[in-house]
């Protein structure tokens, strides 16, 4: 093999890799649950993350194959290496539980989209076909409106919107 052909080898392309990745075999489902007995067979199982920084492009990526040689970028800058040892199973689970977690605010948010189009289009009703147009949005505006809370995601609560259950007395 020649140095040109060596040297297309440690080119990072992070294309090249994804469409390599989608045509391999995907990888088995995690298990739905870990027995005791398993989680205590299979331990820690240890992994090296390399980073992988070009000072030319200023790009930042990561990769599971460590090559001794070095690598070159497309740009054809000789990239800068960090290795990080990792336990593979502990990122492995971390990763699961983001992915749940992400799942979770994906559902929250369009949920919540949902809700705002809905009030949205009730609060065109409301102005009886008339056209509204919303006030600035300035941070002095802002001091003026309604807001009486901001929900964990940065939105905007209302005094209209806000606690809608103590709007209703309980009964004794």
């Amino acid at each position: 093999m020649g140095q040109q052909d060596q040297q297309k080898d440690n080119v990072i392309s992070l294309q090249e890799r994804l469409a390599q990745r989608k045509q391999a075999a995907p990888p088995e489902a995690p298990p739905a649950a870990v027995s005791e007995e398993a989680d205590a067979v299979q331990g820690a199982l240890p992994g090296k993350l390399t980073w992988l920084f070009c000072p030319t492009c200023n790009s930042l990526e990561y990769t599971e194959l460590y090559m001794e040689s070095g690598r070159r970028h497309k740009c054809g800058t000789l990239v800068k290496e960090a290795v990080v040892d990792i336990d593979v199973r502990a990122e492995y689970t971390l990763v699961i539980a983001n992915l749940e977690r992400i799942a979770m605010l994906q559902r929250f948010l369009a949920e919540s989209h949902q809700h705002f189009e809905e009030y949205q289009k009730r609060l065109l009703l409301m102005a009886g076909g008339q056209n509204i147009l919303p006030y600035p949005l300035t941070q002095e505006r802002l001091k003026t409106l309604p807001v009486v809370e901001t929900d964990p995601f940065g939105l905007l609560i209302t005094e209209a919107l806000a606690n809608p259950s103590a709007r209703f007395p309980k009964d004794e």
